[in-house]
């Protein structure tokens, strides 16, 4: 641990340096790349799952389940376009945690729900034009086509 003269030291050397701070920063940054590269990974990781959830919590009011199955394995779990990508005013090619930082910074915004894989491929596939999922028709209507 520093002593109080060598804390006063550092704090005069910094202001009265500011270049030289900068460039003992760059120096380190690069002496140490792997290692704070590598911490960085899991504390970015870690924001991001974070935020996966808080977001799925939301729309799910409460505990992350699919809205139309009740899936709830935290994995199989996306977030829907109700609508489609078209009627948000968001970047079409916004995906993945891109999304995640806009539904946040746009305060949740009504539009999306949430799905289990199956689910929302099921509703996004082009021939099902009712927008209906298996889940909600009786087995014998699409049985058949097994």
């Amino acid at each position: 641990m520093k002593d109080i003269t060598q804390l006063c030291l550092d704090r005069v050397l910094y202001s009265d340096n500011s270049d030289f701070h900068i460039l003992w920063q760059r120096v380190h940054r690069e002496k140490n790349k792997d290692s704070i590269n590598t911490k960085s990974r899991v504390l970015n990781k870690k924001y991001r799952e974070k935020l996966k959830y808080e977001i799925l919590s939301y729309y799910s009011n409460g505990i992350p389940n699919c809205g139309c199955c009740g899936e709830s394995e935290y994995e199989f779990l996306t977030i829907d376009h109700i609508n489609g990508k078209k009627s948000m005013n968001h970047d079409n090619s916004m995906a993945g945690y891109k999304l995640l930082i806009w539904i946040k910074k746009h305060n949740f915004p009504k539009g999306f729900r949430i799905l289990c894989w199956n689910c929302n491929g099921v509703l996004g596939k082009r021939n099902n034009v009712n927008k209906i999922c298996p889940h909600k028709t009786e087995q014998s209507d699409w049985e058949g086509e097994l």
